[in-house]
């Protein structure tokens, strides 16, 4: 996952955040990377900066997607934005999405 578009993880986890539990995977886990253009962009997005401020754990410390268990988690959001252009090509997103989607007969 690469924090491409901030608003796009900051605005959902802002609202979702009082009432889930949120987990953040990446495909190899660790540190996701954060695109300093987005940071420019949206520099007047109150939220999007105090998130960046704040919530900096959430990407700096990922889990690995292969060791997550989807069977764990009522619901599943994929960030969008550019990093996802890049973040599902790897072989292990595109296993464990459609794995996911198969076990919740998501159409």
């Amino acid at each position: 996952m690469l924090i491409a578009e901030k608003p796009e993880f900051a605005h959902p986890y802002h609202l979702l955040s009082p009432h889930v539990t949120i987990d953040v995977a990446s495909p190899a886990g660790g540190e996701a990377p954060l695109d300093p253009n987005s940071v420019e962009m949206f520099k007047t997005d109150d939220i999007a900066v105090k998130f960046l401020s704040e919530k900096q754990e959430l990407w700096k410390d990922t889990i690995k997607l292969e060791n997550v268990n989807a069977e764990d988690y009522d619901g599943i959001f994929f960030v969008g934005g550019h990093g996802r252009t890049f973040s599902s090509t790897s072989k292990t997103s595109y296993e464990w999405m459609t794995g996911w989607m198969n076990r919740a007969r998501v159409r």
